[in-house]
């Protein structure tokens, strides 16, 4: 049998906040995640290109937001197709 952990203790990127209780199988600790980051790239959506560079127009926006999908069905499905988009976007430019 293992000595429990303590409050504070980290493992691997979890550190330990309590122990809620133990039985048949071990313990269990309630931890948090010390990589928030991780949670935010995974979750949070991307600023738009313009909001950094405001002379570029609003279809290139469209373009990013299009290439960098959360949603696998709303990307591109070729990188020929994100070519010739941006093409037709430069092109009226």
């Amino acid at each position: 049998m293992t000595a429990p952990l303590h409050t504070g203790t980290t493992i691997s990127h979890y550190r330990i906040l309590s122990r809620l209780g133990a039985g048949g199988m071990g313990e269990v600790y309630l931890a948090q995640d010390t990589k928030p980051i991780l949670h935010k790239i995974a979750t949070a959506e991307a600023a738009a290109p313009s909001v950094l560079r405001p002379e570029l127009p609003r279809e290139f926006d469209l373009v990013i937001e299009h290439t960098l999908a959360k949603d696998r069905e709303r990307r591109y499905r070729s990188a020929s197709e994100l070519a010739e988009t941006l093409r037709t976007v430069t092109r009226s430019a």
